[in-house]
Parts: structure tokens; sequence; C-alpha cells
């Protein structure tokens, strides 16, 4: 399934308004649910994704977020990202992130490095859920609050 995060033809965009667009698939790989996500994502389509995400947070089986792809991301999109984190913990859902060039750029910046379960590659994580159930097991990480990503 292949979700469009663009606005419809009919919504009006004032002029000189910089729209981002992106484009979200979903798929299954065993036991493990592939989110990826390609384009841009900041805050004319953050909530989109947040809403996609928030559907899993819902599931019991592990959740791999590939946003290797996206060419750029807002903070929006962190703060997204770190709501997906809270709500999988608390739900008990097991996921891990692959992100793109520009997310390792901003993790540095903001010290998530630490924040978030990040692999490098799809393959990697999805293997990781598949032998082991829980990528990254035991590893305590700290967390930063979404204030902090204030611009």
């Amino acid at each position: 399934m292949t979700v469009d995060m663009t606005l419809p033809e009919q919504h009006s965009r004032p002029q000189g308004a910089g729209w981002r667009t992106a484009s979200i698939s979903v798929e299954t790989r065993g036991s493990t649910t592939l989110i990826s996500a390609s384009g841009e994502v900041d805050a004319s389509n953050a909530d989109f994704l947040a809403t996609v995400l928030t559907g899993f947070t819902q599931r019991r089986t592990p959740v791999v977020l590939n946003l290797a792809d996206l060419e750029f991301v807002g903070t929006q999109g962190l703060r997204v990202l770190l709501h997906f984190d809270d709500e999988c913990q608390r739900g008990g859902v097991p996921w891990t992130l692959v992100p793109c060039g520009t997310m390792r750029e901003l993790f540095g910046v903001f010290r998530l490095f630490d924040q978030l379960p990040i692999v490098d590659s799809v393959t990697a994580a999805v293997d990781s859920f598949e032998c082991t159930g829980i990528p990254h097991e035991g590893k305590n990480r700290a967390r930063v609050t979404r204030d902090k990503l204030r611009c």
C-alpha cells in the first residue's frame, strides 16, 4: 500500500508557499511491518505522517521505519518521530529507524543518536527483529522532550 502525502488539487495553495510532498508505503516482511517514506517532510505534511504512524502503535508487531529516501526533514518531522517513539514505548511496540542523511546531521545537532532506535539499513533492522524479536535488546536510551526541538 502506498499513500501520497500531497494536498489534493482542490485545496488552494498560497502563492509562493513551498509545499513539500512525500509518499509512504507499507509492506510486511515476515512478522515485521516496514513503513517507508520518500520525498520531503516538514510542517505542511508532518501531521499526516503522524496519523499514519499512530495506526501502527496499537499493534504489537515490530515496525521498521525506513526514512533513508527522504530528501528533506524539518523539525516537525523529528517531533513526529519522538512522539512515535513515546507511543511505541507505552504500547510495548518494538521499532527501529533507518534515517536519511539529513536526519543523521540533525541527530548530531540535537544529540538524538541515543534517543531513537537507529540502525544503518532496512535489512539489518528486519533481520534483527526476525532473529531476536527486538533490536538493540537491553539498550537503555536517554529521553529528550519534544519542546527541545522548537525552532
